[in-house]
C-alpha cells in the first residue's frame, strides 16, 4: 500500500507541505483564514450593532413622556403615577433598549414583530415588509431600532399606544407606582 499525501486546494500541486514542520499545512491554513475572517466579521457586526443601540434611563424617559403624553386634564393629578406605570411597564417589556426586536406568535393573529424601546408592532404601527400592516405611524420599522427615540416616542404618544400599556400593567409595576421614580428626584 502506497502512502500518498493529500491533494492541496490548488489542483496543480500534488501535495501540501508546510516547509517549517513538514506537515500538511495549506488546508489547515485555509481553515485558520476562514476562522479569522469569521471572527473579524462578527466583531464588526457587534460594533455596528452596539453603536446604534442605547439603554434609555427611566429618568430620561419620564422627562420625554411628560412632554408628549396627551393626558386629559382630569388625570393631571395622577400624571406621576401614570408616567411611572407606563415607564415601568416599558422597562419590563424592553429593558428600555432602543434597539430591541422581538418576534412572537399571537393567537388568532399570527406572527408579529415588535420594535424598539416602545415595542411597536409591525402589525399596527410600522411596516417591516413581512406582511400586512396598518402602518399607523407611516414608518419603516427600522426607524424604531436606533438610538434616536424621537420618532418612536411620537408614534407611541400620538397613536395612543400608551393607553394600551396602561390597560395591561403588571402587578409588579402597579406595586411600585409611587416609588418608581424615587432615584430621579
Amino acid at each position: 500500500m502506497v502512502n500518498t499525501p493529500p491533494l492541496c486546494a490548488d489542483c496543480h500541486q500534488k501535495e501540501c507541505r508546510n516547509n517549517d514542520d513538514n506537515t500538511t499545512g495549506s488546508l489547515r491554513d485555509f481553515g485558520v483564514m476562514k476562522l479569522g475572517l469569521l471572527l473579524a466579521l462578527t466583531g464588526a457586526a457587534l460594533v455596528l450593532n452596539l453603536s446604534e443601540s442605547r439603554i434609555v434611563s427611566k429618568c430620561e424617559l419620564r422627562q420625554k413622556l411628560q412632554q408628549v403624553l396627551p393626558l386629559p386634564r382630569k388625570y393631571g393629578r395622577y400624571k406621576d403615577q401614570i408616567l411611572a406605570l407606563v415607564t415601568c411597564e416599558l422597562e419590563r417589556r424592553s429593558q428600555l433598549d432602543s434597539n430591541l426586536e422581538e418576534y412572537t406568535m399571537e393567537q388568532n393573529q399570527g406572527p408579529s414583530n415588535y420594535f424598539g424601546l416602545f415595542q411597536l408592532s409591525d402589525s399596527f404601527f410600522c411596516d417591516s415588509g413581512n406582511g400586512l400592516s396598518k402602518n399607523l405611524c407611516d414608518k419603516n420599522c427600522s426607524a424604531f431600532v436606533d438610538d434616536d427615540i424621537t420618532d418612536d416616542l411620537e408614534c407611541f404618544a400620538y397613536r395612543g399606544y400608551w393607553r394600551s400599556i396602561l390597560d395591561e400593567v403588571s402587578s409588579s409595576c402597579s406595586d411600585q407606582q409611587d416609588t418608581y421614580f424615587d432615584e430621579c428626584e
